[in-house]
């Protein structure tokens, strides 16, 4: 799957900071600390509506993270997933009469456009859930192999609790844990599972829902277990920055970025989720936009853009200097950058 054009970002006067970021398992805001390139994994959107408002701050904020890290110096390998076939997308096909797959190429192209029109930088990697499904097929064997898979009535789980750091990483309580997962599309009540938190790795087929052949079945990817399979074939360990969008629809679907992050070490292998230094969610990010979700008669990024012209792009940037705070090294920099683009003309 292909991203959308790059942007041209010149070279800027002067030496870049180093990236500074709030450290979720420390609780702690410190540098990042990345070698000559920084890694960085942002979950995407299931394309299943139009691009909105919170989806725009969210991927602009980390454009950000991106530019700072150019800035001082660093190239920077970002991969980002589309989760191509999901519960919301299935959903919203069926209510629309759509066929999911063009619902989803529609959406995606849209999503794309919204991009460009933002300046925002493109992934090196843009995966989709259903071009990673036979990638996601050989690391579910791997946990099922290692002891870390079982069924319920035909579907697969991970036993989180097989690595004994789970949770260490988000730093959230039990508590916390389980209301997060309940409300992010999580099923922690179903029958039959060993606990509550244990996430669905491979869902048998449904009637009327796509599916495809595996070792466990015909069936789907379920709790976006692609996110672990592109960050594991695209990028090295440990990651640098882990980020998601976190939003609720308008009809109570969920998209989510796994949250439950830690290191799997189970045979000696990485199996799972990679190691990493920082997780952020679109919303530790954000001024007053808030977590990223839908809300009633809010326009639509593309309705936005058509209506604001340029005015949008202007905006993009105007967030992303916002963002670097008010310093006096930054309020040098954001001078001599205005003056750069003011030769740029």
């Amino acid at each position: 799957m292909h991203a959308w054009p790059a942007p041209d970002v010149p070279a800027l006067p002067g030496e870049g900071l180093p990236l500074r970021l709030h450290d979720t398992a420390t609780g702690e805001v410190r540098p990042t600390a990345p070698g000559p390139e920084a890694r960085i994994y942002v979950c995407g959107i299931t394309p299943y509506d139009a691009t909105h408002m919170g989806h725009a701050a969210t991927y602009v904020a980390f454009d950000l993270v991106q530019r700072v890290w150019l800035d001082a110096g660093h190239s920077v390998h970002y991969v980002q997933n589309i989760t191509d076939v999901d519960d919301p997308l299935l959903a919203r096909a069926l209510e629309t009469g759509d066929d999911w797959e063009s619902l989803a190429d529609r959406e995606t192209q849209l999503f794309r456009e919204d991009m460009t029109a933002l300046s925002v930088l493109p992934p090196r990697h843009y995966i989709g859930a259903v071009e990673s499904i036979p990638s996601v097929i050989d690391y579910i064997a791997k946990l099922q192999a290692a002891g870390a898979v079982y069924p319920v009535d035909g579907d697969l789980y991970f036993r989180v609790h097989a690595d004994e750091r789970f949770g260490s990483v988000a730093n959230l309580s039990a508590e916390d844990m389980l209301t997060v997962f309940a409300e992010r599309g999580g099923d922690p009540e179903r029958l039959g599972k060993e606990h509550p938190l244990d996430c669905l790795l491979w869902q048998l087929e449904r009637p009327g829902e796509p599916s495809w052949d595996s070792p466990f079945g015909r069936g789907r990817p379920g709790w976006h277990i692609e996110c672990t399979a592109i960050a594991l074939d695209h990028l090295d360990s440990p990651l640098d920055v882990l980020g998601g969008l976190i939003e609720r629809g308008p009809a109570g679907d969920d998209e989510f970025f796994e949250q439950f992050v830690g290191r799997r070490q189970l045979g000696g292998q990485l199996v799972g989720l990679l190691l990493q230094r920082f997780v952020l969610e679109g919303r530790d990010l954000l001024l007053h936009v808030g977590r990223a979700k839908h809300v009633g008669g809010q326009p639509t990024l593309s309705h936005q853009l058509q209506e604001r012209g340029d005015a949008v792009g202007v905006a993009g940037q105007g967030f992303r200097h916002g963002r670097l705070g008010a310093g006096r090294h930054f309020l040098e920099r954001f001078v001599q950058c205005i003056l750069q683009f003011l030769r740029l003309q």
